[in-house]
């Protein structure tokens, strides 16, 4: 279980996060940031959340779980 990676992620207003072809691209009062994420992880936004599920169990996918979800969140809070 990723404690890390089934966290929910805010977006605050004024920042629009899109997820296209692999990449989140993050737009802000601060700027742009874009950042290519792994394809066995799969966001969802809902509500003005964000919130990352895994295709499997496996050691590394779990790993990028958790990773994802900061850096994503880091983007949000930074832009």
């Amino acid at each position: 279980m990723s404690r890390i990676g089934n966290n929910p992620i805010n977006i605050a207003d004024g920042v629009k996060v899109e997820f296209k072809d692999g990449v989140v691209n993050v737009k802000g009062p601060k700027g742009n940031l874009s950042k290519p994420y792994s394809q066995s992880i799969k966001p969802k936004m809902e509500e003005g959340r964000i919130t990352f599920e895994r295709d499997n169990e496996d050691k590394n996918t779990k790993a990028l779980h958790g990773l994802t979800r900061s850096l994503v969140a880091n983007m949000v809070t930074g832009v």
